[in-house]
């Protein structure tokens, strides 16, 4: 099936920040899911940061943040297409800003204020992202892949894993905001590269 092109944004809907949706799909990894929700922690103040997390196919994770984290939308999910997931994750979120998190993602303490900094200085742009870089603390073995990963031998691939100023290849959605006012959603058909679609179609649309 086809997928209709998002809308054009109002203008006057850029122009204020108040909340942003923090979307993250996990399976069966508990402690890495619980570290990266302590760093959306301590980066969330003061912005109002609201936080959805699908656990798909994971019974445990679900009854977990259910019991001890009122605070964020917990969804049980059996879909094993990402595409999907994320769509109905997309339903429920409420924030001016969607970003996409990995549940191994650790952010800075400054993200989300230098993200909507960004935002509203950048009331033209539709998308915003950077690079999937390995944690202060990984072992040996990550840093060894991202070495690998930023080679030249992978061409424009390569951008994703260093660090700098963002471009269309750097984007991905480990770690990837967009504009709600977008209404943006993904092909429920893919399980993989889901983002590249994405981002293929608005751009097509004239957003960037």
């Amino acid at each position: 099936e086809a997928l209709a092109d998002p809308p054009q944004r109002d203008a006057a809907e850029v122009r204020t920040l108040d909340r942003i949706s923090v979307v993250i799909l996990t399976a069966h990894r508990p402690q890495l899911l619980r570290r990266c929700l302590d760093s959306i922690a301590v980066a969330g103040a003061p912005c109002h940061i609201e936080i959805l997390v699908g656990c798909n196919d994971d019974a445990d994770t679900h009854w977990w943040l259910r019991t001890t984290r009122p605070d964020i939308v917990a969804v049980a999910l059996r879909e094993p297409r990402l595409g999907a997931a994320r769509n109905e994750l997309l339903e429920r979120a409420e924030g001016q800003l969607i970003v996409f998190l990995d549940d191994d993602t650790v952010v800075p303490s400054t993200f989300f204020v230098d993200l909507a900094d960004l935002a509203r200085r950048h009331s033209d742009a539709a998308v915003f992202g950077g690079p999937n870089l390995a944690v202060p603390t990984a072992n040996d073995f990550v840093c060894a892949q991202e070495m690998v990963l930023r080679s030249i031998h992978l061409g424009p691939v390569r951008n994703r894993f260093t660090p700098g100023a963002a471009t269309r290849w750097s984007l991905c959605l480990c770690n990837l905001a967009v504009r709600s006012s977008l209404h943006a959603r993904f092909d429920p058909r893919l399980t993989t590269g889901e983002e590249t679609e994405l981002l293929a179609r608005l751009t097509r649309n004239g957003h960037r």
